[in-house]
C-alpha cells in the first residue's frame, strides 16, 4: 500500500494495535462456531460472497477446518 510502502513503515503504524483490537474485528482461533457467528452479519447485510482466510502460522489446520465443515456451515447461513 502506498501509505505503508515498506516493512519499517508498517511496523511503526502497527505499534499501537493490540491482540484485542484484532479479535474485535476478526474471528481468530479454532472455534468454528465463532467464525460462523462472525459471518452471519455479512449474510444478513446481503453479501453473497465471503472470504475465509488464514493468516496465522497453521495453514494446514485452517484447510482441515474448512474441509471439516466450516465452509459448509458458512454456505448454509441464511439472512435472519
Amino acid at each position: 500500500m502506498s501509505e505503508l510502502p515498506n516493512p519499517v513503515n508498517f511496523d511503526a503504524a502497527s505499534q499501537t494495535v493490540k491482540e484485542d483490537d484484532i479479535r474485535g474485528q476478526f474471528s481468530v482461533g479454532p472455534d468454528l462456531d465463532l467464525h460462523v457467528q462472525q459471518a452471519q452479519p455479512y449474510v444478513d447485510a446481503g453479501f453473497d460472497h465471503l472470504v475465509l482466510q488464514n493468516v496465522g502460522p497453521d495453514p494446514d489446520g485452517f484447510i482441515d477446518a474448512c474441509a471439516g465443515g466450516l465452509i459448509e456451515r458458512v454456505r448454509a447461513l441464511k439472512a435472519s
